[in-house]
């Protein structure tokens, strides 16, 4: 079979959708180490490449100092990279905003963080924190229109009474009460895309499913696109479309999310995947994968899982391997930088992507809850949990935040 190396460009969702809202090429960012005259550069990404749309929601995983955290800055333009490109609506953002950026561009892409707490200022309540964006924005100029446009978006994020909640500080609330002012505060100026950075990690396992089922709904009334960084394979199943597999700054694999965990290419994806505990396993396995981490710091040339690799080239250690795209029955879009499928990637049928149910082109009309509305937070859960143990379970629907797959249709390559 012949091999099909892949670039974002060729993805065939941009034939269905329209144009992305955003378009990375070749990201890459060092950072300065050492001192003086043993200063040294840390590769914290590489060449990283992909196409964000609108209501489409696009997960990032990999173990801690893979470079997911580092992608959402950039992107927030909270760092600057080193080399690279992103389009953003069709207009090079570094070439147009070299230095910093604009306040149309932030009102468009707003940031969701991983803690609650640390995100909001605990000496101002959350009226104070919903009414600055949109002041500094100029969203609206008369006071009691703002009073007003505050009250709405707690109730839109499922805060009630919103009075109550408005008049309240950080410290009062509860963990997943914060976040939900957080995502409100992000969705007050009507963002296009959002970025979460892990917004589930710290918070209860009891309230998490509560925080997934609002950003899911939210994408679907707004029409957001969302770009979601997180460490549960669980969690990626249930919200993203896509998931992208990162490691020591690399893109090693993507796709389809339900392809990219049910059939993995990369050997790091199938050890993500096994790290992952099985209720009917053994959880004293020993995982095939070496112990380890990666050079990030004058890292040499290769593919840098090729220490750890239990399924290692001599080509690994010499080259690294370019994206080169999978064929799937009903999943397009799948690549994987593996020298072990340099020769063995098919290029798609183009009658199979037609299988695909095309995403809406066009923004969806969203009418906030009126007063006395309490706004629903159940989702049926989408798909199954990875693990095979619970392949005929449901995700549970919403809960309180007070304190306390298909068959596999995948054609061998």
């Amino acid at each position: 079979m012949s091999e099909d190396r892949f670039t974002p460009a060729d993805n065939p969702i941009a034939k269905r959708v329209g144009q992305p809202i955003i378009q990375v090429r070749g990201l890459t960012k060092y950072f300065d180490v050492g001192n003086g005259l043993r200063q040294k550069k840390l590769r914290a990404l590489a060449d990283i490449s992909f196409d964000l749309f609108r209501g489409e929601c696009i997960a990032l995983v990999g173990e801690s100092g893979s470079g997911k955290s580092t992608v959402l800055k950039i992107l927030a333009r909270l760092e600057q990279p080193s080399e690279g490109r992103i389009i953003f609506q069709g207009k090079d953002l570094l070439r147009n905003e070299p230095r910093t950026a604009s306040l149309d561009y932030r009102s468009k892409v707003q940031m969701i963080f991983q803690d609650p707490f640390g995100s909001l200022n605990p000496v101002h309540t959350v009226r104070y924190h919903l009414a600055r964006p949109l002041v500094r924005h100029r969203r609206v100029s008369d006071p009691n229109e703002l009073e007003q446009q505050v009250l709405s978006l707690l109730r839109t994020v499922g805060l009630s009474p919103p009075e109550e909640f408005a008049a309240k500080h950080p410290h009062q609330m509860s963990g997943g009460q914060r976040q939900r002012v957080a995502i409100a505060r992000a969705l007050a100026v009507n963002p296009v895309v959002i970025l979460a950075d892990e917004p589930i990690s710290m918070l209860d396992v009891s309230i998490r499913m509560g925080i997934l089922n609002l950003l899911h709904d939210l994408k679907t009334a707004t029409n957001v696109g969302y770009l979601y960084v997180t460490h549960d394979v669980a969690s990626a199943r249930y919200i993203a479309d896509r998931t992208m597999v990162m490691y020591a700054g690399h893109m090693v694999e993507g796709g389809p999310t339900e392809t990219i965990l049910d059939s993995p290419r990369h050997p790091y994806t199938k050890l993500l995947l096994e790290a992952v505990p099985d209720p009917k396993g053994n959880i004293f396995r020993e995982l095939p994968a070496k112990s380890g981490h990666p050079q990030l710091v004058d890292p040499p040339p290769g593919c840098p899982f090729a220490d750890r690799c239990p399924e290692v080239l001599d080509v690994c250690r010499k080259k690294t391997p370019e994206p080169v795209r999978i064929r799937h029955k009903n999943a397009d879009g799948h690549f994987v930088r593996c020298h072990l499928f340099d020769d063995e990637a098919d290029e798609p049928n183009i009658n199979e992507l037609s299988l695909r149910p095309a995403r809406p082109s066009h923004p969806v009309s969203f009418n906030p809850p009126q007063a006395g509305q309490t706004p629903s937070t159940k989702l049926e859960a989408p798909h199954e949990l990875w693990t095979e143990a619970s392949t005929k379970a449901r995700l549970p629907s919403g809960s309180s935040d007070k304190e306390d797959g298909p068959d596999d249709t995948t054609e061998e390559v």
